[in-house]
């Protein structure tokens, strides 16, 4: 099943632009949903939003503040998954360097089965890279309006 992965990209800023652009209210329906385009590329990298998924999730039930990292993280790699040529070109892809910092912090476990205190580990692990400004998906996401003014600027600004 793909339904937490599915929450990632319905959660997303992208989904949210989509939407307020082509609806007249605020109200989202069933039939709406259905109508969401969802990347090709997205059972390719199910095991990356199933981890976003899994790490938001975690921050949410330990009320932590890093929450707007993982939220900013999460609609990065979504950006990617729809706009992975387009990221590409102006080198603001940003996918690979988030795996290597999940697999550094993870170090070949599967985070599901670690203890709560090593999640927690993972989790401020992850908020400190994520907030690095040598860190190389930092660096991406902070060039997205530059490099992107008429993708991901008016997503980002709206």
């Amino acid at each position: 099943s793909h339904l937490e992965q599915l929450g990632i990209l319905l959660n997303s800023k992208i989904l949210d632009w989509l939407f307020r652009k082509t609806s007249t209210n605020n109200h989202v329906m069933g039939y709406e949903i259905i109508q969401f385009p969802i990347p090709i590329n997205f059972v390719d990298s199910a095991a990356i939003l199933k981890f976003t998924f899994l790490l938001n999730k975690q921050v949410k039930v330990k009320k932590l503040k890093f929450q707007e990292v993982y939220e900013n993280v999460s609609d990065a790699i979504v950006f990617n998954l729809y706009f992975s040529d387009h990221m590409k070109e102006r080198e603001i892809d940003v996918l690979e360097f988030v795996e290597q910092d999940m697999d550094k912090a993870l170090q070949n476990r599967e985070f599901e089965s670690l203890s709560n205190l090593e999640k927690e580990k993972v989790i401020v692990q992850l908020h400190a890279t994520w907030n690095h400004p040598d860190n190389e998906v930092v660096k991406r996401m902070a060039q997205f309006k530059e490099k992107s003014p008429d993708i991901l600027k008016p997503i980002l600004e709206s």
